[in-house]
């Protein structure tokens, strides 16, 4: 019997918060041991493909970040700080997502944890890909009915908004509440990002 046959079980064997929607065998079992978490990596689990496809990826943006900017000739010219911010929210996504993907079984408790900050994570990623753009498609003259509103006031509603998004996406995280509701801050999320550039 392989060793990994008793960290891994079906659907009905591990806590609620670690259901996924069609998703019935190869959980793993709540290990509370960093060690077994890291060791899962290598197991048929649930979440072997994922922590692998974050990761994988994660490397391989990071090395070509890595390339682009050794081919600068200024490194430090404004003109790349678009670049600079969509390249960190990207490799910081996949960093903390294949993280959390790895380490969500060590309890349920860290579970939780690991959900809500992967959602930050997403979010973050998020404004990241927002200013890097706003900076490129999106000029002062676009704002539209923004244009009493300075941009600098603009992207900090956009930040208190991000934050307030991954508050509601933990809390309405559970099947308690109705899809309409979980799909709310999603939703505000991106007219507000939107909304300039129409």
């Amino acid at each position: 019997m392989p060793e990994y046959e008793k960290y891994v079980c079906s659907r009905a064997g591990v806590p609620s918060c670690f259901h996924q929607n069609f998703v019935n065998t190869g959980y793993r079992r709540e290990s509370g041991s960093i060690l077994t978490c890291l060791r899962s990596a290598f197991w048929p689990t649930n979440e072997t493909f994922n922590f692998w496809t974050h990761f994988v990826a994660s490397i391989m943006l990071m090395s070509r970040t890595g390339r682009i900017i050794s081919e600068f000739e200024t490194p430090f010219e404004a003109l790349h700080l678009p670049f600079y911010i969509h390249s960190f929210g990207s490799c910081y996504l996949l960093v903390v997502s294949s993280f959390a993907h790895l380490f969500c079984c060590y309890s349920e408790r860290c579970c939780h944890r690991c959900f809500a900050v992967d959602q930050a994570a997403v979010v973050l990623y998020a404004l990241c890909v927002l200013l890097g753009f706003e900076h490129l498609t999106c000029p002062m003259s676009c704002y539209g009915p923004f244009n009493d509103l300075s941009r600098a006031v603009y992207m900090g509603c956009v930040v208190i908004l991000t934050v307030l998004h991954t508050m509601f996406s933990v809390q309405t995280s559970h099947s308690s509440y109705s899809p309409a509701l979980r799909s709310l801050p999603c939703t505000l999320m991106t007219l507000l990002i939107i909304l300039p550039c129409i």
